[in-house]
């Protein structure tokens, strides 16, 4: 899921908490678990985050650290890995993004630990949403991503990067700006659409109160 176009009209919105960021934002494997479960579970409230599932980057990919009992998982996921950085996104999937959406990411990092290019991975979850391996959520739901620790690349070119407002993240497959209203997409459109028209499509509201970590 590239959500470029995401930053563009959260950063419109003047909720880009802070300029742009250096190469510096890296997180792999080597980051700490401890570390990587705290982030992981800055994404939704305590009463949430403290009963779910998390998983950590491993040397092959996402690996459980902890299984909770209510259905959501959470994750540090990097929707953006380029030359000069990469988007470091702390979620909580709710039961249904378990099922539907944290496949994609699983394979996603599973292919990078295995060493293919950013081209080849993109082709092959398109691919799997082709074939029904993959497919987009079937009820309503949401994704929390209120972090504090939120980075995502801006820009056309995914060349910096930068802090975003914690927000949350409402499953609308295939929507389009069309069935908002809108001709197309604009800058300062709302409610804000991430990937329209693709299964895995986003409505963002970022709420007034963030949460305190």
């Amino acid at each position: 899921m590239k959500i470029s176009a995401l930053v563009a009209m959260l950063c419109c919105s003047a909720l880009c908490a802070q300029p742009a960021l250096a190469s510096r934002n890296l997180f792999d494997a080597s980051v700490p678990r401890a570390r990587q479960i705290q982030l992981a579970t800055s994404a939704a409230p305590a009463e949430i985050s403290r009963a779910a599932t998390v998983y950590v980057l491993g040397a092959r990919g996402f690996e459980r650290a902890r299984t909770g009992s209510n259905g959501f998982s959470c994750l540090v996921d990097r929707a953006v890995v380029s030359g000069v950085g990469m988007s470091l996104e702390p979620k909580c999937f709710d039961a249904e993004g378990t099922r539907s959406l944290l496949p994609v990411s699983m394979r996603t990092e599973e292919l990078r630990a295995e060493g293919k290019p950013e081209s080849q991975i993109d082709a092959d979850i398109l691919a799997g949403y082709a074939s029904g391996r993959f497919h987009a959520p079937r009820k309503p739901g949401l994704i929390y991503m209120m972090s504090p620790y939120n980075v995502l690349a801006r820009g056309p070119n995914n060349t910096d990067f930068g802090h975003v407002a914690g927000h949350l993240m409402f499953y609308a497959p295939y929507m389009t700006p069309a069935d908002l209203g809108y001709k197309v997409a604009v800058p300062g459109m709302l409610p804000i659409l991430a990937d329209p028209g693709k299964p895995y499509t986003m409505m963002i509201v970022v709420p007034r109160r963030q949460l305190s970590h």
